[in-house]
């Protein structure tokens, strides 16, 4: 028999909270995704699940599980739309006033939906809340408290929010159903929507609340899920390209608001290290050729290369100077290539950027 969404409790005294988890080759993890949703202590859930065209046998769990549960609505693609296209799907279809994500290899914690109920009555505009990952790795942020105003997306855009992941804040349906609506995104998007739809999101939110509580488990060892990919030449390349996708629309967004692009530095600038250290393992005929496709796209070679190099200054403890990444590039002679492909139109390229005025920023901390 299936489960009640009321369990005793009228639906119109406690808000409804919709739950979007996309599917991709999770079968090996999906049961424990789903336990630990169908089992929270708050009961009034609307569960959505969006196969998007998963090989394995994921399927047949989600119907396990729908055939018990009458809150699970379960949607499946037929054709493979990338992590992107399965969370817009699951955003369109929410009915409740607010939207938690949770991806298949992932697990919340029982009073995590509970938790957040209590702060809806204040009808805040998002909800963040602590997060922690497979490796034991509390991922919270001496940055996070209650935001007001344009504080939270002026925040989102010089600190590191708790890494920006979109699973581990809760907005509005309104405010995702609006970003989805006006990125209208036709790529095949796989890789840092977070960052998209939490820059976008951002703008619209003037009330966010802090809820201290450690609800989300977040399994960086899945190698085969929504996100978590072998980290070869293809991977890298195929994440540079991804990059590209993302602050393309993040620009785009800006200019229709109005906003100047040159806010987006920081966001750029963690694109670049993050390719960086990315290629760290690749071999040395792999890194060069991953180099030379990002040297083939012109103005984005300038920023992820220059950004490394010149940000900060070599005393500070986070100096490139004093890494593996700087010294891939020094192994490989790239600096002088660098430099003289900089020298062309370094001034333009750079402001244009912002990160001109990032590497004054960040000098003058230090």
């Amino acid at each position: 028999m299936a489960q009640s969404i009321k369990d005793g409790r009228s639906a119109q005294d406690s808000p409804l909270l919709s739950v979007v988890i996309p599917v991709y080759n999770v079968e090996k993890y999906l049961r424990e995704c789903l336990d630990s949703i169908v089992n929270q202590t708050y009961k009034n859930l609307e569960i959505i699940i969006v196969n998007d065209c998963s090989p394995d046998n994921s399927e047949s769990i989600i119907l396990e599980y729908a055939e018990k549960d009458d809150r699970i609505v379960y949607i499946k693609h037929d054709v493979n739309r990338g992590l992107w296209g399965a969370r817009q799907s699951g955003v369109f279809a929410a009915s409740g006033d607010y939207v938690l994500h949770v991806d298949s290899d992932d697990y919340i914690m029982p009073e995590l939906c509970r938790k957040l109920a209590g702060l809806m009555s204040q009808e805040p505009d998002c909800i963040v809340y602590n997060i922690k990952n497979s490796k034991g790795e509390n991922w919270y942020n001496r940055n996070l408290k209650n935001f007001y105003g344009d504080e939270f997306f002026k925040s989102f855009l010089s600190i590191d929010i708790a890494k920006g992941y979109l699973c581990q804040k809760v907005y509005k349906s309104a405010i995702l159903k609006k970003v989805f609506q006006e990125l209208n995104i036709q790529d095949r998007f796989t890789i840092d929507e977070d960052s998209l739809v939490n820059v976008c999101a951002s703008y619209y939110c003037k009330k966010v609340l802090y809820l201290n509580y450690l609800g989300y488990m977040y399994d960086v060892c899945n190698e085969s899920g929504t996100t978590r990919q072998k980290r070869d030449l293809k991977y890298c390349t195929h994440v540079f390209y991804q990059f590209k996708i993302s602050i393309s629309h993040m620009k785009k967004f800006f200019k229709s608001h109005n906003l100047d692009i040159k806010m987006l530095s920081f966001i750029e600038y963690r694109m670049y290290k993050y390719l960086i250290e990315l290629s760290e393992n690749l071999s040395y005929s792999d890194k060069k050729e991953f180099v030379a496709v990002i040297l083939a796209e012109r103005e984005f070679a300038v920023g992820v290369f220059m950004s490394l190099i010149y940000t900060y200054p070599k005393n500070n403890e986070h100096s490139p100077h004093k890494n593996n990444e700087y010294a891939a590039l020094k192994d490989m002679n790239l600096t002088r290539r660098v430099k003289h492909l900089a020298k062309i139109e370094t001034k333009r390229i750079l402001k244009r950027l912002g990160l001109f005025e990032l590497v004054k920023r960040l000098a003058g901390r230090h």
